[in-house]
């Protein structure tokens, strides 16, 4: 949790004085972090986004936990999908896409396949990537 924090602390825009001296002194925005949405398309091949770390080229997904002085890596369970295709295990195959909105969502998408999968329980030990199967109809 103190990483979140942390993170959302930094991702709120500081403010700063813009170096005019006297009584016109003045505060402007200046952007201190950014965060992420989506993994890289280049190498490494280990990139992490919040507190999930992808493996691109496998697409393993893991679950980076601190509380206090214990750390803990946690492989996320991956539901299988008949076409979760990956033709060179040495090479990106994988993305991880954070949604940004009142509640961060977070997917990694197979980018040959196009296979798609959602982090079910993000801020827990007992997170896991539940497959997204295509369904056809309209979009509300």
């Amino acid at each position: 949790m103190l990483v979140t924090a942390l993170a959302l602390f930094v991702d709120v825009a500081a403010f700063g004085w813009d170096g005019k001296a006297g009584d016109g002194e003045t505060k402007k925005e200046r952007t201190v972090c950014h965060r992420k949405n989506e993994t890289s398309l280049q190498e490494p091949r280990y990139e992490m986004i919040d507190d999930f770390l992808l493996d691109k080229y496998t697409g393993n997904v893991f679950y980076v936990y601190v509380l206090f002085s214990k750390a803990e890596k946690i492989m996320l369970n991956r539901e299988s999908a008949g076409s979760d295709v990956v033709p060179d295990h040495e090479h990106v195959n994988y993305q991880l896409i954070v949604k940004r909105d009142v509640t961060d969502s977070y997917y990694l998408l197979n980018l040959v396949s196009g296979d798609m999968w959602y982090i079910r329980n993000v801020s827990s030990k007992k997170a896991r990537l539940q497959y997204l199967s295509p369904v056809l109809g309209e979009v509300e």
